[in-house]
C-alpha cells in the first residue's frame, strides 16, 4: 500500500520556503538498526559523511559558538533521539566535550542507544537525592558523557521548567564544551517547548516524507513563541537519488555499511 506524501516535506527547498528556517543536514536512511549509530560505521560512510555536514553547519548557522543544543520533532518516530546520539559523537570526532542529556522523561532512549542505566539520571539530580558526578556516565565514545532520564517522575512538566534545572544546564556547560539535550516529541506534550526555552538553539527533525507538514509548521510556531531559537531542520529516513535529497545524495544500502574488522572507530 502506498502512503500518501502530498501533505509533507519531500524537498528542502519545500521546507525552507514554508518555514522559513534552513535544512541544515540530511540523514540517510538505514535498514538495519545495529548499523544507526556512526561508532558501529565505516569512519568514511555515508551516514558518518551526513553528521560531518550538520556538525559544520551548524557552526555557520549558529551567531556564537553554541554550548546548548535541544533536539526535537513534531511527533513521534522521527529519529531525533538516534540524530542527537550521532551528533554526539560526531562533536566527539571533532574534539569536542560533550554532555548528552535525556530530558525526554516520558519515553527515554539515550540510555538504550549507548547501553546504560537509566536509573540514576537527570530526575534523580532534579528531586536531589542524587549529585552531578553520580548520573554522568561515560557512553563508551571518548568526550562523550550521558546523563540517562532517571527515575520515573510524577510531574516531568514541572520538573523540567524549575529552577533547579536551569542551574543544572548552567553548571553542565562549564564542564564540557556542548550540552546535548534530546527532549519529548514537541506536539505531544509540553515538556520540550519548556527545555527548548533554556538552551541556545534547537534544531527539528523531520522526517522526509513521513512529517505532515502541518505539524512541522505548529512546531515551528510554538518554539516561536516560546522565544526559543530555531536554528534549523534536518531531514532524516531519507531515501536513494530518485526519491529524494541528502548529503552526497547517494543511497547506500545498510550492508554496505557495515564496519569492516580494521575499520576506524570513533576517538
Amino acid at each position: 500500500m502506498l502512503t500518501d506524501t502530498s501533505d509533507t516535506f519531500l524537498t528542502p527547498e519545500d521546507a525552507e520556503s514554508l518555514l522559513s528556517v534552513p535544512v541544515l543536514g540530511f540523514i540517510p536512511m538505514i535498514e538495519k538498526q545495529e548499523l544507526r549509530l556512526i561508532r558501529d560505521v565505516s569512519t568514511f560512510s555515508p551516514l558518518v559523511e551526513a553528521f560531518r555536514s550538520l556538525r559544520t553547519n551548524l557552526r555557520f548557522v549558529a551567531e556564537q559558538p553554541l554550548r546548548s543544543l535541544a533536539i526535537t520533532s513534531a511527533v513521534p518516530a522521527e529519529g531525533k533521539s538516534t540524530a542527537l546520539a550521532n551528533l554526539a559523537m560526531a562533536m566527539a570526532m571533532d574534539g569536542k566535550r560533550v554532555i548528552v542529556v535525556d530530558t525526554d522523561l516520558r519515553r527515554p532512549w539515550q540510555h538504550n542507544l549507548f547501553k546504560l542505566n537509566s536509573v540514576p539520571g537527570l530526575v534523580d539530580v532534579l528531586v536531589g537525592t542524587h549529585e552531578i558526578a553520580e548520573v554522568l556516565k561515560p557512553s563508551g565514545v571518548d568526550n562523550v558523557s550521558v546523563i540517562a532520564a532517571g527515575s520515573p517522575p510524577p510531574n516531568p512538566t514541572e520538573l523540567l521548567g524549575s529552577d533547579k534545572m536551569r542551574h543544572l544546564l548552567a553548571e553542565l556547560e562549564t564542564r564540557c564544551d556542548i550540552v546535548l539535550l534530546d527532549t519529548s516529541p514537541l506536539l505531544a506534550v509540553a515538556d520540550a517547548v519548556l527545555v527548548a526555552s533554556l538552551v541556545q538553539g534547537v534544531l527539528v527533525v523531520i522526517g522526509m516524507g513521513e512529517t505532515k507538514r502541518v505539524n512541522v509548521q505548529k512546531t515551528i510556531q510554538l518554539l516561536a513563541r516560546a522565544r526559543a531559537t530555531t536554528l534549523g531542520t534536518v531531514f532524516n529516513h531519507c531515501p536513494g537519488p530518485e526519491g529524494g535529497y541528502y548529503y552526497g545524495r547517494v543511497y547506500v544500502p545498510s550492508e554496505t555499511l557495515t564496519a569492516p574488522a580494521e575499520a576506524a572507530t570513533l576517538p
